[in-house]
């Protein structure tokens, strides 16, 4: 079934201002509450209404709301605004170099959304701390865009611990960022399909500064992005068999 209102999260306006510009999208700002950092721009595609909300910047710091915390409000104020059917968070984050990734490629999300970072051992809250939130079924949309899948983890944290890496390869993670876990566990309270669509701007096991690689590799994992969600909008919006 196509989607007729499809919602795009993203964290920081330099991975969204590509996707913004190719999908000729214009700026709502009714959306939020103007307290509020979050920014929202909308269009049309292929009948079906199409909107990205980004972030914003902090106030106090100057830089892009990354993270957990902003994306659940975020992702929760424009549900409520936009009304979508599916949400897709998109986004750049890190890949596995020993596992074949490369820098630039797009990954999408499959099987579950987990929180890396969140260690609570204590019985119950040990499996809440992970959330473990069910990531909708890509596996045709993968096929046809010709990307791989894997797990989704997010995490406060930019740099990667060996506890980490443990993680990943237990939960067959293929992606490491800021803010999906946070989005799917909105989507999951509300019912929505959620998909995610990350590129890699850093390989997390690699010895090579996380941040140095992020600098050097933003840019293009910006456009792979930007090409494989115009591409997976058009999928989800056509209702392909």
């Amino acid at each position: 079934m196509a989607a007729r209102s499809l919602l795009i999260c993203m964290a920081m306006q330099g991975e969204a201002d590509p996707i913004i510009r190719a999908l000729d999208m214009r700026s709502v700002p009714w959306a939020f509450d103007p307290h509020l950092p979050f920014r929202a721009f909308s269009g049309r595609r292929n009948g079906a209404n199409v909107t990205v909300t980004v972030s914003g910047i902090d106030p106090r710091h100057g830089v892009d709301n990354i993270g957990t915390q902003p994306a659940a409000l975020q992702a929760y104020l424009s549900i409520q605004a936009f009304k979508p059917d599916m949400v897709i968070s998109a986004g750049t984050c890190g890949g596995l170099e020993g596992r074949g990734f490369r820098i630039g490629e797009v990954v999408a999300s499959s099987g579950e959304f987990l929180y890396h970072d969140r260690i609570v051992p204590i019985p119950g809250f040990e499996a809440y701390g992970r959330g473990h939130y069910p990531a909708a079924d890509t596996e045709h949309l993968a096929r046809d865009l010709g990307l791989r899948t894997g797990a989704v983890a997010s995490g406060n944290a930019l740099e990667t611990s060996a506890r980490d890496l443990e993680f990943f390869d237990r939960h067959d993670v293929a992606a490491k960022e800021m803010e999906a876990a946070s989005v799917a566990w909105v989507c999951w309270m509300l019912d929505l399909p959620l998909y995610a669509l990350k590129s890699i701007t850093d390989f997390i096991d690699h010895p090579a500064s996380t941040a140095e690689q992020f600098d050097r590799n933003f840019s293009a994992a910006c456009a792979n992005l930007c090409e494989t969600v115009v591409r997976a909008v058009n999928w989800l919006t056509h209702a392909p068999a």
